[in-house]
Formats: C-alpha cells, sequence, structure tokens
C-alpha cells in the first residue's frame, strides 16, 4: 500500500508539474511570439546568449552558494533562522561585488556587438541581479526543504568565450533551442523528477536488486520499464514529425527571421536530440537515486570530462556545420551519459529477473508505421508546402492522419503499454488499482 501510495503521489506531482509549466510556458510562448517579429536577429543574439549569459552566471557565482549552503540539512540542522538569515543577506555586498567585475569583463574582455546601448544593457542586467539578491533570504525561506538544481548554460559560455557564432546565428540558435526544448520542459522534465521520487523512495541506495524487498523492486522495474517506454515513444515520434513540420513551426512562431537560412535544419536537428534528453533523463533519474556516496563522486569527475568532450566537440563542430554543431555536439554528451547508465542499470539488475531496459526499444509496427509517417509528410511538405493556406492546411491534415495511424498501431500492437499508462492516469486517486 506504501509503494503505491507513492507511486500515486510521484504521478499527481508530475501531472501538476505539466499544467504549471504549461500555463507559464504558454504565456512565455506568446510573448516571445510577438518580440520576436520586431527584433532583428543580431539583437536576438546579443540579448538571448550574451547578456542572458551575464545574468545566470551572475546569479550562480553570488547567490547558488549560500542557497546550497542554508538548505544543506546538516548545516541548517538545529540553527536558529537568525543566523541562517544573517548568512543570506551577506549575498547582497557579494553580488555588488561580483556585478562590477563581470560587467567590466562583459564590456572590456569579449568582442562588442554593434547594436547601441550595449555597456548601459550589462549594466542594467547587473543591476537586476543585485535587486534580485534582496529577495534571496525570502526564496530559501520557502525552498529549505527543496532540492535546488543547476542547469548549466554550456553553449552560451563556448559563444561568448570562443565567438564561434555570429550574433545573428547565436540569437537564432537560441530561440530555436527554447523553442525546441519545450517539450522536454513540459513533459520530460516533470516525468523525470518524479522518476527520481519513487525511485529514491522505493530502492534502497547502495544495493543491489537481489538485496531490494521484492515489492519494492518490482514497482521500481516495472515504472522504469514503462516511463523509459513512454519517453522513447514521444521522441520517436518528435524524431519521425519534426522533419517535415520544423519549417512551418518556425514560420508561425517567428515568421522569416527564424524559418530562413538554417532555422528549420537546427530545428530537425534538436528533435531527434529530444529522443535522447528523454531517455538521458529517466535513466540518470534511477543511477541517482541508487548509486552509493563514492559512485556519484565518480560520476561527477566523468562528468567533468563529459564537458571537456563536449567543448572540443562544439568548437570543432560548430566550425563545420554552424548551429547544428552544438546539438550534435549536446547529443554526444547525451549519448555517452546514456551508456554509463545503461552499464550501471544493467549490473545492477544482473542478479534478478528484471530487464527494465527492454522499454527503449519500441515494437517493429510502431517503427514501420513512423518510417512510413516520415516518408508521407516529407513528401507533403515538398509537393504542398508552402504554395497557400489551402496546401498548408493539406499538409497538416495528412500529418495529423499519419498521427493518427501511429497512435492506433501502437494502441494494437502495445496493449500492456498503454493499459498501463491508462491506469497511470486514471487511477492516481486511487493507487490499488495501479499495475
Amino acid at each position: 500500500m506504501e509503494n503505491h501510495n507513492i507511486l500515486a503521489s510521484a504521478t499527481t506531482s508530475a501531472l501538476c508539474h505539466m499544467i504549471y509549466q504549461f500555463m507559464f510556458r504558454m504565456s512565455s510562448f506568446i510573448l516571445n511570439t510577438l518580440i520576436i517579429r520586431q527584433t532583428s536577429k543580431e539583437l536576438l543574439g546579443v540579448v538571448n546568449v550574451r547578456l542572458t549569459l551575464l545574468y545566470t552566471t551572475l546569479l550562480f557565482v553570488t547567490q547558488e552558494c549560500f542557497k546550497k549552503a542554508c538548505t544543506n540539512r546538516n548545516s541548517v540542522k538545529n540553527k536558529p533562522w537568525s543566523e541562517i538569515n544573517n548568512v543570506l543577506w551577506l549575498g547582497v555586498p557579494a553580488s555588488i561585488f561580483c556585478v562590477l567585475i563581470l560587467s567590466l569583463l562583459w564590456i572590456f574582455g569579449f568582442k562588442q556587438p554593434v547594436e547601441p546601448y550595449y555597456t548601459f544593457a550589462v549594466l542594467a542586467f547587473g543591476v537586476s541581479v543585485v535587486i534580485e539578491s534582496f529577495s534571496l533570504p525570502l526564496f530559501v525561506l520557502g525552498q529549505l526543504h527543496l532540492y535546488v538544481k543547476l542547469r548549466v548554460q554550456g553553449e552560451r559560455y563556448v559563444m561568448t568565450i570562443f565567438h564561434v557564432l555570429n550574433f545573428q546565428d547565436q540569437g537564432k540558435y537560441d530561440v530555436i533551442n527554447n523553442l525546441g526544448s519545450m517539450v522536454a520542459r513540459f513533459i520530460f522534465m516533470p516525468v523525470e523528477e518524479s522518476s527520481h521520487l519513487l525511485f529514491s523512495q522505493t530502492l534502497t541506495r547502495g544495493k543491489d536488486a537481489s538485496s531490494q524487498p521484492k515489492k519494492d523492486l518490482e514497482l521500481a522495474s516495472s515504472f522504469l520499464e514503462n516511463v523509459l517506454k513512454f519517453v522513447t515513444t514521444l521522441g520517436l515520434l518528435a524524431c519521425a514529425f519534426g522533419q517535415a513540420y520544423s519549417f512551418l513551426a518556425l514560420n508561425l512562431y517567428g515568421g522569416e527571421l527564424l524559418s530562413s537560412d538554417s532555422g528549420p535544419c537546427l530545428l530537425r536537428t534538436f528533435c531527434v536530440y529530444l529522443l535522447l534528453l528523454a531517455v538521458n533523463g529517466v535513466t540518470e533519474s534511477f543511477v541517482f537515486s541508487v548509486m552509493k556516496k563514492n559512485q556519484i563522486e565518480s560520476y561527477n569527475r566523468k562528468m567533468l570530462l563529459f564537458s571537456i568532450i563536449f567543448v572540443i566537440l562544439s568548437l570543432i563542430l560548430t566550425k563545420l556545420l554552424g548551429g547544428v554543431g552544438f546539438v550534435w555536439a549536446n547529443g554526444a554528451n547525451m549519448l555517452a551519459r546514456i551508456i554509463h547508465s545503461f552499464l550501471y542499470i544493467r549490473e545492477f539488475y544482473k542478479s534478478s529477473n528484471y530487464s527494465p531496459l527492454k522499454g527503449v526499444y519500441p515494437t517493429k509496427a510502431f517503427v514501420i508505421s513512423l518510417l512510413c509517417s516520415l516518408g508521407i509528410t516529407c513528401a507533403s511538405e515538398r509537393l504542398f508546402y508552402p504554395v497557400s493556406t489551402l496546401t498548408v492546411l493539406i499538409h497538416v491534415s495528412i500529418g495529423g492522419v499519419c498521427l493518427a495511424g501511429v497512435l492506433l498501431t501502437l494502441w494494437l500492437t502495445d496493449k500492456a503499454f498503454i493499459q498501463f499508462m491508462l491506469n497511470f492516469v486514471r487511477n492516481r486517486s486511487n493507487p490499488k488499482k495501479i499495475n
């Protein structure tokens, strides 16, 4: 019963997170659509990459250490709030000092854009960080028992330091990257977080499968297999249908500003990257839930190596492929992490009869239906789009029919997975019926 309650809690958490992400991101999506059509490509590059990198870097160096120290249970245990609050207020002078240093670096240390008011914009972003530092005590008070994560902005550092792309290409890459990652934010991120919650509460860290309670192991294995199948299915759908509808999506979102030149190719490549992103999120959630402390430290050292490889690949591939090179470099980095997680999970389950990694293998019928849909929709794009409004509607309708055919194939050939997902959603308030 307790395990079922954990599963229900993880499911409800994921659904609520998806709803929140959808509402928040849709408002941003609409505002960005209006702004992009009134902005040059060069200005997008300066703001979305150079200045946003300054902002995120300042937040990290001035606030992250205080957040980590004051939200760590061992650090704040038995400490009065007044002492914690005093430490947090040190973030304000730290912010002022770091803003002065990094603002000078951004103004005089990097290649200057031709857009006017760049110096003023740098100072404005810096002042906004100082103002935000005043909210740090309230933030930590609200987050005192929550896990805080950092998403490293690797591409932006490479772009800013090495200037491998001009500001026009930087702006286009950043906007398309954000557009392509909407699926990751809406669906994959909540699923990843809920998966980590379930695995960490059902499995004992540091023990292999043979040492885990049988019911806990069965629940975690079933969940891992089906969630892997779920994210793999979504990733393959993005791969197949993203090829023929990337141009349409960019044209609707940003007009010719995004749909010209390398924009569609960039989004098509990102659709392939989404598959790797989805699988890695779930597998790493499992791995980090059961690894020993020394194994996590070892993995963090490997992550440093992966990051160095990413930087090297980024420099090489962007010279050859432009912005698309960043996506392939990210894909290589993600693939290396997936292989590491697969090897660990296989070792974890070698003493049991469970094989949850088989969830990443789709049925042959599903793959065939995807390949047929890929061919049909790509042919449709060449024949019908973008001649007129009528042909655009025909192109979209063909995609809808193909999608319905793929989903019908999935329904007919993998009923066990479909039943699990239906129970997963319908009976989250009555967890006894899930499975």
